[in-house]
């Protein structure tokens, strides 16, 4: 199986694919959709991302109550959007620091 993610626009109903993503696929291909709601504002995300620390630092510290949790869950969801707007993370580089680092004991 392959997974590619990338961002696009709906425009007149028809999502417009990168020509280098529609040559990796060949015959059926499932798809999977997130939109971001009409409330989503670029402005507000310093603020949610702040929120999102504090939440991560309580959880640590002493859990979270279940509207916590839900709170925490959908600001981690926009961090994981606004990361995939800069683009791929450079995880190779990691991956091999990490073999190294294991290697080493």
């Amino acid at each position: 199986m392959l997974a590619v993610e990338f961002q696009a626009k709906i425009i007149d109903g028809r999502i417009e694919i990168p020509q280098a993503i529609c040559e990796q696929f060949t015959g059926d291909v499932n798809v999977i959709l997130f939109a971001e709601g009409a409330d989503h504002d670029p402005a507000a995300w310093p603020q949610q991302n702040r929120r999102r620390w504090e939440l991560i630092a309580t959880k640590v510290r002493q859990g979270l109550t279940e509207a916590e949790e839900k709170e925490l869950t959908t600001l981690q969801q926009r961090a994981n959007e606004q990361l995939a707007q800069v683009g791929p993370r450079p995880v190779e580089h990691l991956e091999r620091l990490y073999a190294e680092l294991s290697e080493q004991g």
